[in-house]
């Protein structure tokens, strides 16, 4: 099937080639899927990083674009890819992804699953984003991009090594307000990533690190 955004088959890379990832078609895709099902939708992961980075030198590879949406919102998501006849498949970790080779990867993400909910901090986000946030041009028009403070909390949230060092980076290169951070951290991840955020602040030297406890 063809449509707007191409073909919609499945397809494999050339041999030999490296992976390249350019943002602007996901952009744009993403930006028609918002306008027309009426959806509050922000720019997460890796390439939120990138905008709120200021270091060319800290920027990383990436494959695709991540959304951030809310669960109502992914339902309409859903059925107007369903009606256009474009695939996606489910997300292990709460959303779906959207993907032709060459064209589109888009990731639109609730965090809403059996092993964690994180969707309160996801929503959250997007009402920040959408009230007070950032945007960045995606050709016909903007598309809003979290706060680095939510950005923070979301990479500490997941506990994975590649998160937590982009969450490093941001500490370092950003202006992060880290009292806004803990508060999100405190109020939609507990205390358990609320520690680790303060061993994390420690480690690289933060001027705003708390003290760590030390044995009598």
């Amino acid at each position: 099937m063809t449509g707007k955004y191409g073909d919609q088959r499945n397809a494999r890379d050339k041999p030999g080639q490296l992976p390249v990832f350019d943002p602007n078609p996901s952009g744009r895709f993403v930006h028609d899927v918002l306008k027309e099902t009426g959806v509050s939708g922000v720019l997460i992961g890796r390439l939120a990083v990138w905008v709120c980075l200021s270091s060319e030198k800290k920027r990383a590879f990436t494959k695709d674009m991540d959304i951030a949406v809310t669960r109502e919102g992914l339902h309409r998501i859903r059925k107007w890819l369903t009606d256009r006849g474009i695939r996606y498949l489910d997300l292990a970790i709460g959303g779906i992804n959207v993907e032709q080779p060459g064209q589109i990867n888009v990731d639109f993400i609730t965090r809403s699953c059996d092993f964690g909910d994180f969707s309160p901090l996801f929503e959250d986000a997007i009402h920040d984003a959408v009230e007070n946030g950032d945007s960045i041009d995606v050709g016909e028009g903007r598309l809003a991009v979290v706060s680095p403070e939510h950005l923070t909390a979301m990479k500490i949230g997941t506990g994975e090594k590649k998160d937590e060092e982009d969450a490093e980076a941001l500490l370092v290169d950003a202006d992060i307000r880290v009292d806004a951070v803990r508060h999100l951290i405190a109020k939609h991840l507990g205390p358990g990533t609320l520690s680790r955020f303060e061993v994390m602040l420690r480690k690289i030297n933060h001027p705003d690190a708390k003290a760590g406890y030390r044995l009598s």
